[in-house]
């Protein structure tokens, strides 16, 4: 469904940047923001915004002029660098406010704040028919190159201060589409990679499966046609009530964001039960305890006590299983995504059966993908569990303890690294298990297994994780 709607939004919204004020990137953002976190869609929005005016690029640049794509587009690099960076300080930021209307819980982050202050902003501008005429003395090309690519950086909000800036250097039409799409190109270039460096620092969720890729380029070909068949209609469209139109419905999207009434994928309906999916071995089925102490039973239950609606959860897990043997249970599982919440607790099994580390590293980021892929190709959907440390059981009291405990501590230190770079939320679970050496109540009766309230613990621990996620705070 996600990729039906995106490709349908974004043929939409490229159609419709013919015939209003706003650019391609100004009304992709909301759409991404309807099925991404605040942060993924700026990144998706950007990538989809480069690959158009790189093909565009490819069409007209002989026409730029490279005096403006100097005065104008250092500036715009720099500032692009500072307004990313701002960016990617907002995203994971705890909320401002939460309030509520009537059962509707409302979420204001400052990403989404300032997302929604900068829509509403260039939305009202675009609106007043004043400001349509304003434009920029040619000495002044530095500073518009230093806002539009301080907001481009920001937001993506960069065409209208550009085309302010460069129309009255009386360009020919060929000269001011090549010069725009270059100086486009190169703050979305410059964005990207500080965008790219926050993924990777695990500071910001980014466009990072398979899935979100299928997503940004399904949106990418489709803006391709909404363009195509826009060129067609051109002279068969009311110009003037589709900016109207556009322009107040950006207007209400940007209350939105800034009010944290939408929060798009984060976002739980009132009233709604939500779904999870915890997918496991042995400590996610609950080996040894009754149904009802299994941690993600516990998770549900400490979820309906503060409020939020939950379906009893779906458990795909099996005692003994790797990496591996849960990823064809997958395979074969009848499913139906996509789900609120996703659960991955793996790999003692792999350590227990003396399975490779990289075999590991490779099973656990297939598995990871695929549960991002189950909460509808959205990482902030996901949440991974640390691996316990069953050394300090009775079970393994014969075994080499110290090795155990080095080896489990690799695989989390893998498992931890891949979660964090796919923007997923993690919790470490492992510290609890250890307090199995001195507290008997917390094994189950097998000698090996957490007890029901060892369990409860671990539920406890991701319950605000849980709670964020479902109503719409992210991770």
């Amino acid at each position: 469904m996600s990729f039906i709607f995106i490709a349908a939004v974004a043929f939409a919204v490229s159609f419709l940047t013919l015939f209003s004020g706003f650019g391609l990137g100004t009304l992709l953002l909301p759409a991404f923001a309807l099925v991404f976190p605040l942060d993924v869609a700026v990144a998706a929005t950007a990538v989809v915004h480069m690959f158009n005016n790189i093909f565009k690029v490819g069409l007209l640049y002989r026409h730029a002029v490279p005096r403006v794509l100097i005065r104008f587009g250092i500036p715009a690099v720099l500032a692009a660098f500072v307004g990313a960076a701002i960016l990617t300080g907002l995203a994971g930021q705890e909320p401002l406010l939460i309030w509520h209307l009537g059962p509707r819980e409302a979420v204001v982050e400052p990403i989404s704040l300032v997302m929604g202050l900068l829509i509403l902003t260039f939305a009202t501008l675009d609106l007043v028919p004043r400001m349509k005429s304003v434009r920029f003395d040619p000495r002044w090309l530095p500073l518009g190159g230093t806002l539009s690519g301080f907001f481009g950086g920001l937001s993506g909000h960069q065409g209208a201060l550009r085309a302010a800036f460069l129309a009255p250097l009386e360009l020919s039409p060929a000269a001011f589409a090549s010069t725009q799409a270059v100086l486009a190109t190169m703050v979305d270039a410059s964005r990207l990679l500080i965008y790219g460096a926050a993924f990777f620092a695990g500071r910001m969720a980014g466009v990072s499966t398979r899935s979100q890729w299928a997503l940004v380029g399904v949106a990418t070909f489709s803006a391709f046609g909404g363009a195509l068949l826009g060129r067609r209609l051109l002279q068969k469209v009311t110009v003037g009530m589709v900016r109207t139109i556009t322009g107040c419905l950006l207007l209400l999207i940007g209350a939105g964001m800034a009010s944290g009434l939408l929060l798009g994928s984060g976002a739980v309906r009132a009233d709604v039960e939500v779904r999870i999916l915890s997918l496991g071995d042995s400590y996610t089925i609950g080996e040894a305890v009754a149904e009802g102490e299994r941690w993600p039973v516990h998770l549900a239950g400490l979820l309906r006590e503060v409020g939020v609606g939950v379906e009893p959860p779906r458990i795909i897990a099996q005692t003994g299983w790797t990496t591996m043997d849960l990823q064809v249970a997958l395979n074969d599982a009848q499913l139906d995504p996509p789900y609120d919440l996703v659960t991955l607790l793996i790999g003692v099994n792999n350590q227990y059966q003396g399975r490779s580390l990289e075999e590991y590293r490779e099973g656990f980021a297939g598995l990871l993908e695929q549960a991002i892929d189950l909460a509808g190709a959205d990482p902030a959907r996901v949440v991974v569990l640390s691996i316990p440390d069953y050394g300090v059981t009775p079970f393994a009291s014969e075994m080499d303890t110290a090795a155990i405990s080095t080896a489990l501590e690799q695989f989390n230190a893998a498992n931890q690294e891949i979660t964090l770079r796919a923007g997923v939320a993690y919790v470490d679970i492992t510290p609890i298990s250890l307090q199995a050496a001195t507290d008997p109540s917390l094994v189950a009766r097998d000698g090996l297994h957490p007890s029901g309230e060892m369990y409860r613990a671990w539920a406890e621990l991701a319950l605000p994780v849980a709670e964020r996620i479902l109503r719409g705070g992210g991770q």
